[in-house]
């Protein structure tokens, strides 16, 4: 039997840092981002225009990425979300690690609702991520919530 006290676990956890609701163009962008390690990114019921893909890309730059989303083709100028392929509702969930730090790559990892396609990914390079857009490939948006959270560090 083991003697002492036990302190509470140190955990992390993820604090809202800001919400974008875009009803139109095809880009919704996060800005001025800095002092966070790991971002999740919630798309709660996104509308715009049917078969349309939505890709995550960091500092505006589309290059040195490689993604994939279960059971589809490489993505290579962005971090591929969603791949909607006749709905015009997407829900999905994002997380990048090492956002911060000069580590390269930045390791993404996620799935999107309801189909749960599992997606995965990075962006090899080495600058802290800045800002973080959410690029459809067709039409533009016309409704729903992106939430943005992060970890200090």
């Amino acid at each position: 039997m083991a003697t002492g006290s036990v302190s509470a676990i140190d955990r992390e956890e993820y604090i809202l840092i800001a919400t974008n609701s875009p009803t139109s163009g095809s880009t919704s962008t996060f800005s001025g981002l800095s002092g966070y390690k790991k971002y999740l990114i919630i798309a709660n019921a996104i509308t715009g225009t049917a078969n349309c893909q939505i890709k995550a890309t960091f500092n505006n730059n589309t290059s040195n990425y490689f993604g994939m989303l279960q059971a589809t083709t490489a993505i290579y100028d962005g971090i591929l979300c969603i791949h909607d392929s006749g709905a015009s509702t997407g829900y999905f969930q994002l997380e990048v690690n090492y956002a911060n730090s000069t580590t390269s790559p930045k390791i993404c990892t996620g799935f999107d609702r309801p189909s749960c396609q599992v997606t995965y990914g990075y962006w090899n390079n080495t600058s802290a991520i800045t800002s973080i857009e959410l690029v459809r490939s067709t039409g533009t948006y016309t409704g729903g919530t992106f939430s943005l959270y992060g970890i200090a560090g």
